[in-house]
């Protein structure tokens, strides 16, 4: 049994909603795009079903209860719609330990089919916890757990945040044998929120942009053996800093952190081999900007966000700000039949992912650490202490 409750505000006014039925979750490895049978699923929702909840939702004081099995996609499609478009859009999953990599996912099906045409559900996947009031008024909670492996952690911090007014979305799964329909389950609800969002959700416009241009700086290479680089400004002896003028590295890591808005997300994306010294410190400055800054954060690593949440930091709203770093490989390996190497195309896609947000007008500073990962980065946390406390 699942029971998906929550707050919506609108106005000054306060509505309840809640809802029950079977449900469960899916597997991570499992590709996000929506399928051709997820297509007609969708018409069919906004044909049949969607305007019966929007008009239930519209209404004043309206409970959800009783709502059978197969109308709940629907019914959390339109929430979502609806809570993005009065500014709650950072969708922030709270998982317990068991399904912590179902937030994958999740991340890739929400950033591919909604973020476009300067809207979009945000996914937040694997953010530390704040306590309750610490989060703003653009968050809504998503909680996921297993019946049959209670977390008495997640549940508390799920019902404090329901507490002090946050949205909150719960689905609790009976064991991992359910995790199928939720695939089905939440592609149906994506594409009924994209469509309530006024877009297509089974499109990818943007994603190509990162693309064409690692293909520019590769031609480039091939005719002149040397890689195009974005031209630095600032430098220290670890770290070298594109995309903000300033007289030094830590400058410019303060210039860039005072463009992050109000009611905006940071995103790190990090170009880097994903050791545990690497993948601690990352999270290490994740929750110390998200304490510090307290917007939404994002972590993920290169190249393998471009397809997941790259199409939305492109295409969806406006508000974030990248921290893109950039950890040089220091060995190397040949690409068969090909005139470069897997360094060259490491680095191309992260100067072509960074020129594409840099072309879209995006706040985004690239830091490309050449030495030792674990020290470039151990000097990037101690300058992040000192400028996010500024």
């Amino acid at each position: 049994m699942v029971v998906y409750r929550g707050r919506v505000e609108r106005g000054g006014a306060v509505q309840t909603m809640a809802d029950g039925g079977t449900t469960s979750v899916i597997q991570p490895a499992a590709p996000a795009r929506v399928s051709l049978a997820g297509v007609l699923l969708a018409l069919v929702a906004v044909a049949a079903f969607v305007p019966y909840i929007m008009l239930q939702m519209s209404g004043a004081g309206i409970v959800f209860s009783a709502v059978t099995e197969g109308h709940v996609p629907f019914w959390l499609g339109a929430a979502l719609a609806q809570l993005a478009e009065a500014g709650r859009d950072k969708v922030t999953f709270i998982t317990e330990p068991g399904l912590a990599s179902l937030g994958d996912w999740l991340e890739q099906l929400l950033a591919e089919s909604t973020g476009k045409q300067e809207t979009g559900l945000i996914p937040i996947v694997g953010e530390p916890h704040l306590a309750p009031d610490g989060y703003g008024a653009d968050r809504v909670f998503v909680g996921i757990d297993l019946a049959l492996q209670p977390h008495p952690q997640t549940e508390a911090l799920l019902d404090a945040l329901a507490a002090v007014g946050h949205p909150v979305l719960r689905s609790r799964l009976w064991n991992t044998w359910e995790l199928g329909a939720e695939f089905l389950r939440w592609e149906v609800a994506t594409a009924v929120a994209g469509a309530l969002l006024g877009i297509n959700p089974f499109d990818e416009p943007n994603v190509q942009e990162s693309k064409d241009r690692t293909g520019r700086l590769l031609d480039g290479f091939v005719k002149t053996r040397e890689l195009t680089t974005p031209p630095p400004t600032a430098a220290s002896e670890l770290v070298l800093a594109s995309g903000v003028t300033a007289t030094s590295v830590p400058e410019a890591i303060e210039r860039f952190l005072g463009e992050v808005r109000h009611g905006g997300y940071l995103a790190l994306l990090a170009f880097a081999d994903p050791t545990q010294e690497v993948d601690r410190r990352l999270r290490e400055a994740r929750r110390l900007l998200l304490e510090r800054l307290g917007v939404a954060t994002t972590l993920g690593y290169g190249p393998r966000y471009l397809h997941s949440i790259g199409q939305l930091y492109k295409g969806g709203p406006a508000g974030g700000a990248f921290l893109l770093i950039v950890v040089e490989p220091r060995a190397d390996l040949p690409i068969p039949e090909v005139p470069y190497t897997f360094r060259t195309l490491f680095l191309a896609q992260a100067f072509g992912d960074y020129q594409a947000l840099a072309d879209r007008g995006k706040p985004v500073l690239l830091l490309r650490i050449s030495g030792d990962p674990t020290q470039g980065l151990d000097w990037l946390l101690q300058h992040l202490v000192t400028a996010a406390a500024r």
